[in-house]
This record gives C-alpha cells, structure tokens and sequence, in this order.
C-alpha cells in the first residue's frame, strides 16, 4: 500500500476544481492505474510503437 507522502503527491498533480465531480468507480480506477499501471503501460507502448511503425510503412 502507498504511504501518506505519495497520497499528498497525488493530491498536489490533480486539481479536483479542474475537473469537477468524479464517481467512486474512477477513483478507484485512476489509484489502481497509479499503483498497478507499469506493466499495461509497458505493453500498451510497445503495440502503439508497433502500429505507429507499421503506419509510417505505409502498411
């Protein structure tokens, strides 16, 4: 689990005003793509790579 310091971190990246209301289902998806999130974010780069790749080429 994180400590306190990371909760304030994050409090301090994320203006709630900027956004408005949020629901219980986002916030728990943005904490589980913030702690969880390294893995999926590795893959989801090495596919957009791929087809940025494949698109330059024209194919």
């Amino acid at each position: 689990m994180s400590d306190d310091g990371d909760d304030d971190r994050q409090r301090e990246v994320v203006d709630p005003d900027l956004y408005g209301a949020v629901s219980p289902l986002g916030v728990i998806a943005t904490e589980t793509a913030w702690r969880d999130g390294d893995g999926g974010q590795r893959d989801l780069l090495t596919v957009l790579d791929r087809n940025r790749r494949q698109s330059a080429r024209g194919g």
